[in-house]
């Protein structure tokens, strides 16, 4: 059935008429606490202490627990990191009145009725909680008008050691639309001394605009220690050009690989022109080889006038 308020309704506890029980009063004239009645005798086997948290009426989680679980959250503790602490502390997870899953449901829930910290909130928290394991993280971030979260950029201790080492050419691009913000991620690559891709940096920003990539250069540069590259590679975007251009003018700004051929596809609807294309691009030529073959490869399918060639072979 499609209901939209569909939920699962809680059975009844099957009765089995036992007369155990316990009835404290609280006396008016004295205001003290007095049990009246304590009947010890059950008439059914008891449940073991270690699976005593897997009854329903101990699956309660104190609001104090939740409290104390999401301000663990907030300095990047995980809720089952957190509730394993806390287990520890009561010499084992058999001693909690609750399990796992039920301090799942408690935080959520209190979530939603305490409008508490938003996403933006908690990743700040997230990285900064990474800070006390990773002195050399760094975190710079920017507000909008309306003080909500525009652009952020981190990249950890790691990230920045790669950079001093092998940070004379990167690539990075905004195509990649990841969260539900639908926000450009970022993400600055290069490459190691044996060919694999390292990390330097990682960005959520609010736009492309051409002030918006300023900014973000402006923050890595001094995240590496204004350490200037040699070779950017970038995709098309313009935007991104002018924001290199203004603050990378001495290094050589290039187009990747992947999207020229990507771009060669698109524009040149020729299959044997694109795998010529292809291997010009991907193989290493020396300077002269590379443009005897240029040449051969337009002229074999008359397109040495061809604006999309020139444009590219230009830039």
């Amino acid at each position: 059935m499609n209901l939209l308020n569909r939920k699962k309704c809680p059975k009844e506890i099957t009765q089995c008429e036992c007369q155990a029980a316990i009835r404290i009063l609280r006396m008016k004239d004295t205001y003290l606490w007095q049990c009246k009645e304590f009947v010890a005798v059950h008439n059914h086997d008891l449940v073991m202490p270690s699976q005593m948290h897997f009854l329903r009426s101990n699956g309660e989680v104190p609001k104090v627990v939740a409290s104390h679980v999401m301000s663990m959250k907030r300095c990047g503790i995980k809720t089952s990191s957190a509730v394993a602490h806390m287990a520890l502390q009561s010499g084992g997870y058999e001693n909690l009145p609750f399990q796992l899953r039920d301090v799942y449901n408690k935080v959520a829930t209190l979530r939603k009725l305490d409008n508490l910290p938003s996403d933006s909130e908690g990743v700040l928290a997230f990285l900064d909680g990474l800070s006390t394991k990773d002195p050399d993280i760094y975190v710079e971030y920017k507000l909008d008008d309306q003080n909500r979260l525009a652009n952020l950029f981190w990249a950890d201790g790691m990230s920045r050691r790669d950079y001093m080492l092998f940070g004379e050419a990167i690539a990075f691009n905004s195509t990649y639309r990841t969260n539900k913000y639908n926000k450009p991620l970022t993400i600055v690559v290069g490459i190691n001394q044996h060919f694999e891709t390292c990390v330097f940096g990682c960005a959520v920003i609010v736009d492309e605009t051409e002030d918006t990539y300023c900014w973000f250069l402006r923050v890595f540069l001094d995240c590496m220690g204004n350490k200037m590259l040699k070779v950017v590679l970038t995709d098309n975007d313009e935007r991104i050009g002018f924001a290199v251009n203004k603050l990378l003018s001495d290094s050589t700004h290039r187009l990747c690989a992947w999207n020229l051929g990507n771009n060669a596809t698109k524009n040149i609807k020729i299959l044997e022109f694109n795998q010529g294309f292809y291997d010009l691009i991907y193989t290493y030529y020396t300077e002269e080889e590379f443009e005897e073959k240029r040449s051969e490869l337009l002229a074999r399918f008359g397109l040495q006038e061809n604006s999309w060639c020139r444009t590219k072979y230009n830039t």
